[in-house]
């Protein structure tokens, strides 16, 4: 067996450099992993059934339903080591069949278990699936992984062909250590360009960064990113997120324009240090066309002169939170409701699966605070 589980390859793309994990591809008529029908027919590794633009890879993997089961049991019930998915939780699946139906896959071990069910948009063609499995994505103990094609039905009897089974991160749109596709300029500020960073942490320890300072004779200065080619996808990546060092206590406003535009500000309270902010830009999925990126440092103040640092701007999908009503209320439960702002040494706190649910509190995850030597 070819040991290609979690081979990482590069994938080039207009945002530079992204990762990929890849977990099985057939290639060369054998399989990367230990594949098991416990209902149902597993054949093995076949020839292609029908190769075009999609995957036209000469091997792929086959198994037909069993009938008279609504999950039909399949899958790797004893991966070589566990899953991570703390950076690529965006798994990609081809699929073949003559039905286009549901698809789910399912992720198991010593952690909570996690599936996601997404529907092929067409039959006898290859089809690429992707499953957001990043509600996982702080879990250690994912050992297992099971495909449930056409779940729930158990008429179903039909042979399904499927391959490249991969995972990618979330998209990165700018780290300023190579070319991203963005050009950089400003409006009534001055964008001094990539820098070195003035003070790397351990929240960002990169060697270059943005810098961008205000002009005092203006209430609204912006750092002002235009991509080259392409658009930003936020209807699932719609978390964005940007590493920010700050002078002093302030705000600053994110926006994202295309064929509308959407903003959002966070209150910055960590000053002279790295802290990252999250702008939860969900409420414009719709949006299309983005092709441009604006910050404002200390929006709707006029007299600024400070130079502040950006880095990092990536994005992340809502994972578990999708379809979670917002509560302004709820100063932070380290799940979906986070609007507190921390400053002093909490701005290090971090966020954890809770290590002991209970009905006191059976919350996925907690906070963490180590305490800082000295205090």
């Amino acid at each position: 067996m070819k040991n290609l589980f979690l081979s990482a390859l590069l994938l080039l793309t207009g945002f530079g450099l992204r990762a990929q994990v890849l977990y099985e591809n057939f290639e060369g008529g054998t399989a990367n992993l230990t594949w098991q029908a416990f209902d149902g027919t597993y054949a093995g590794v076949i020839a292609n059934p029908g190769p075009d633009a999609v995957n036209s890879s000469a091997f792929v993997g086959s198994y037909t339903k069993a009938a008279g089961f609504s999950y039909s049991l399949f899958g790797v019930p004893a991966l070589p080591q566990p899953l991570n998915l703390k950076q690529s939780n965006q798994f990609k699946l081809k699929v073949w069949s003559t039905s286009a139906t549901p698809v789910l896959l399912k992720f198991e071990g010593t952690s909570p278990a996690i599936e996601k069910t997404v529907t092929m948009p067409a039959a006898n063609q290859w089809v690429e699936l992707t499953f957001d499995m990043s509600a996982g994505e702080l879990a250690t103990g994912y050992t297992k992984i099971f495909i449930f094609f056409d779940p729930g039905n158990d008429l179903s009897s039909n042979t399904y062909y499927f391959d490249d089974l991969r995972a990618i991160p979330p998209p990165v749109y700018e780290t300023f250590e190579s070319p991203s596709g963005i050009t950089w300029s400003d409006i009534n500020g001055t964008y001094n360009g990539a820098i070195p960073n003035p003070g790397p942490d351990a929240v960002n320890s990169s060697a270059t960064v943005g810098s961008f300072s205000n002009n005092p004779a203006f209430d609204y200065n912006f750092a002002f990113g235009t991509l080259a080619s392409g658009s930003i996808d936020i209807s699932t990546y719609n978390q964005l997120k940007v590493k920010l060092w700050a002078p002093k206590p302030t705000q600053l406003l994110f926006k994202l324009e295309g064929s509308a535009g959407i903003e959002r500000i966070r209150n910055v309270a960590v000053t002279n240090r790295w802290q990252e902010y999250t702008f939860d830009l969900s409420s414009g999925a719709t949006i299309t066309g983005i092709n441009k990126i604006l910050m404002s440092f200390s929006p709707g103040v006029i007299g600024s002169t400070d130079t502040f640092y950006v880095d990092d701007i990536r994005a992340v999908s809502q994972g578990a939170c999708a379809g979670v009503t917002p509560d302004p209320d709820v100063i932070d439960d380290f799940d979906c409701n986070r609007n507190a702002t921390y400053a002093g040494d909490l701005d290090s706190l971090s966020v954890i699966l809770n290590p002991a649910p209970s009905v006191d509190n059976n919350s996925p995850r907690v906070g963490r605070y180590a305490d800082v030597a000295g205090n």
